[in-house]
């Protein structure tokens, strides 16, 4: 048994009453507070915290560092991910995720919730150094190739189930045709669906108007005059009817979601999470969500890091930071749940992470300069 105290613990949800103390057996899991029994607590310096949950990333995608410039909007971020995704062989997309995924352990990261488009990262994952939730993304406009479309996502689905929980989801209400969205829907009951939600101004544009930058953007792929068959006063109020299966749903982005837009979503009182990438959100568009309104209405809210072609490293606490700067009124402690135990929730993972409570292994993890501006200082106690 080992017994942690701090300056500073929070316990995924709040910040604990000073002088408390946790006890973990050698396994790491949460066995007592506050009750060393003749065991001398540790006393580390800074902050002490659970593992934290990483909601959304593409670690497929992490051979694409350095390769893009910022502020170019999100139609042109796609045309080059598009364009350069697939130039390099498959040994060094593994390396890269390899890399990835070891750079995210060594700063405090226990979970994921992964986009996937391939097998690229199956190998990484089976190997259970952190815990996944896969998201295997389907993308498709051409209606007559959703049986396709479909029989890749259940053959990628099938391999992922091996070694860790998977579901099928879509890429963005631009991106994929009427009819896949219904045979995913059909799909997803009882599970986790994600989605990349109103990440651009065009996109609302394209749902209200059926014109804009996204038009020939769609052309160019389907290579057809662009044809709504979706209409809505913003995308999100255009698509997400049709999503009535889902146990949950993880909105991703969000960048332009408006008042009405969440109200839209409270009226349908279903498990909805938003999950915030910020620094992607800056590379991409310039530009953060509207949070504080988050916030005023009571919305669930997660942290992701999106992938390494959006962003420079994948690390929460560069995002927290600049959720910090950004909204200053809003206390740590509303980033930190977010980044612990609201995570965990939103890739039904709370039974075991998230939070310092007995019985769980969510890891243990020592942010020694949280209350200062610098690069942030971490240390990993106990694995989860």
């Amino acid at each position: 048994m080992k017994s942690y105290t701090a300056d500073t613990l929070f316990d995924g949800k709040n910040f604990m009453l000073e002088g408390s103390s946790i006890q973990v057996d050698n396994s790491g899991r949460i066995i007592s507070f506050n009750q060393p029994e003749n065991c001398q607590p540790i006393h580390c310096e800074g902050l002490l915290m659970p593992g934290m949950i990483n909601a959304h990333c593409h670690l497929e995608l992490s051979h694409l560092k350095n390769k893009f410039t910022q502020h170019t909007g999100l139609i042109s971020f796609l045309k080059s991910v598009m364009s350069t995704r697939h130039e390099v062989e498959e040994s060094h997309r593994i390396m890269a995720i390899v890399d990835a995924e070891q750079r995210m352990l060594e700063r405090g990261i226990v979970a994921v919730g992964d986009i996937c488009n391939g097998l690229s990262t199956a190998e990484t994952k089976a190997k259970a150094r952190m815990h996944y939730h896969s998201f295997v993304e389907c993308v498709g406009l051409n209606e007559d190739r959703v049986p396709e479309i479909m029989q890749h996502a259940f053959t990628l689905q099938s391999t992922f189930q091996k070694t860790h929980a998977a579901s099928l989801v879509l890429h963005a209400p631009y991106s994929v045709s009427k009819l896949l969205m219904e045979s995913i829907n059909k799909e997803s009951s009882n599970s986790i669906h994600s989605i990349h939600n109103q990440e651009s101004a065009e996109e609302n544009r394209l749902f209200q108007e059926a014109r804009g930058e996204f038009v020939p953007f769609i052309e160019g792929i389907t290579g057809k005059p662009y044809s709504a068959k979706l209409r809505g006063s913003s995308s999100l109020q255009a698509y997400f009817p049709l999503l009535s299966n889902p146990q949950q749903h993880l909105l991703v982005h969000n960048t332009f979601c408006a008042e009405e837009d969440i109200d839209f979503l409270h009226a349908h009182k279903q498990n909805i999470f938003f999950c915030l990438c910020p620094n992607a959100n800056m590379f991409i568009e310039n530009r953060l969500p509207l949070v504080t309104l988050f916030l005023q209405k009571d919305c669930r809210i997660v942290i992701g890091t999106d992938s390494l072609a959006s962003n420079y490293d994948l690390c929460l606490f560069s995002e927290i930071e600049v959720l910090r700067t950004n909204f200053p009124e809003v206390d740590l402690s509303v980033w930190l749940h977010a980044a612990c135990l609201q995570g965990a929730k939103a890739l039904n993972m709370e039974n075991h992470l998230g939070s310092f409570e007995l019985g769980k292994k969510p890891g243990v993890v020592q942010w020694i300069n949280w209350n200062k501006k610098d690069k942030a200082k971490v240390a990993v106690l106990e694995k989860a």
